[in-house]
């Protein structure tokens, strides 16, 4: 069943990238050939849908929970290639945001804390 899937999805990876090479408006927009082939797949499967011949769930297994896995893989190539700064530049660059954090966080706390003692303290 998940070898079936994960051929459904390269099978719609195929198909964006064939598009995207034979559709010269695709490839002026700088569409990936996974976000056009998600938009195949979209469409295939609303139209098997609309015409009452669903896919087989063998299909579609488990792509449900593909999203939440593979935006780690986004959000961890993300800085591939960028330099680490040295602690002085990263200090100087973060160093204001996070006062600014803490001073909001602790603020919080402090109207939070004031409020209850000026409200509750009568009761």
């Amino acid at each position: 069943m998940i070898v079936t899937s994960f051929i459904g999805l390269c099978a719609l990876l195929v198909i964006g990238h064939f598009l995207r090479m034979k559709i010269r408006f695709l490839r002026k927009l700088y569409l990936p050939s996974a976000v056009i082939g998600g938009l195949a797949g979209l469409a295939i499967l609303q139209i098997a849908r609309a015409s009452g011949h669903a896919l087989p769930p063998g299909w579609t297994a488990g792509w449900g929970k593909l999203p939440s896995f593979l935006i780690n893989i986004v959000f961890a190539c993300l800085f591939l290639g960028v330099g680490i700064p040295r602690v002085r530049e990263l200090w100087r660059r973060a160093g204001p945001q996070l006062a600014y954090g803490q001073v909001v966080a602790w603020g919080q706390y402090i109207v939070g804390v004031g409020l209850l003692i000026v409200l509750l303290a009568p009761v």
